[in-house]
């Protein structure tokens, strides 16, 4: 038993490994797609940042609520409430882990002080770039595990992020976003994500919250999601 459990621990701990690497890998490569070429824009002075951002958390969430509900089309558990549930008391959770990377990530110039030109970015490409990231890394995932049962899970969450993403940029932001309004741009250096991405990482007890959310669901009818909440309970102890 005791061999068991360290190997779980090891493959844990470089699942980690390879999961921040690829994090920071995938963030650089979604921040580089979305540079639009040749056009600069004002940096945003932090306060300026600050209050797109908080913008637009409080519009994801706002989406979350009716994009829930596609849950039921694919008749994955008896009581979807109970599920919603399990992501809901993970609020503070995800707040808590963007917050950090907003803090870390220095993007944005004090207020009072000279902002300098940066490159412009296309938010909406932005978006279709981080969808088209969590997509291949499902699938690969799919391909792993091979299982109709947790395939089907993946389905329905696709179809939520589809959902968040439509209700985001269509009936949340139809006439452009904040940054597009107010006329300026976050400006994130490769060093700077790469650091941010390493300290949250490290800083909030992602892998601790992601097995307590793994077996919420497991009760909560996703039984199928039980084999694989093991790996991070144990890592996040």
């Amino acid at each position: 038993m005791r061999l068991f459990l360290l190997i779980l621990i090891q493959v844990g701990i470089g699942f980690a490994v390879k999961f921040e690497a690829m994090v920071s890998s995938s963030a650089l490569n979604v921040i580089h797609s979305a540079r639009t070429k040749n056009i600069h824009i004002r940096q945003c002075n932090c306060n300026e940042m600050n209050s797109c951002f908080e913008e637009a958390k409080q519009q994801a969430l706002e989406c979350l609520e009716p994009c829930f509900r596609e849950v039921r089309r694919f008749d994955l558990v008896r009581d979807p409430e109970s599920l919603r549930q399990c992501f809901l008391t993970k609020k503070e959770f995800v707040n808590n882990l963007l917050l950090c990377f907003q803090n870390n990530i220095r993007a944005c110039v004090e207020p009072g002080k000279e902002s300098k030109s940066v490159p412009s970015a296309d938010l909406t490409v932005l978006i279709d770039r981080v969808e088209e990231v969590v997509t291949q890394q499902a699938e690969v995932f799919l391909r792993t595990v091979n299982s109709p049962e947790i395939a089907k899970v993946a389905d329905a969450a696709k179809a939520i992020g589809q959902c968040l993403k439509t209700c985001f940029i269509k009936e949340k932001n139809p006439h452009g976003f904040c940054f597009d309004r107010i006329k300026c741009m976050p400006y994130i250096t490769d060093r700077n994500a790469r650091r941010a991405v390493r300290q949250c990482s490290r800083a909030i007890s992602w892998k601790k919250e992601i097995g307590e959310m793994c077996t919420c669901s497991a009760h909560a009818g996703l039984g199928t999601l039980t084999n694989y909440c093991g790996i991070f309970n144990l890592m996040g102890r």
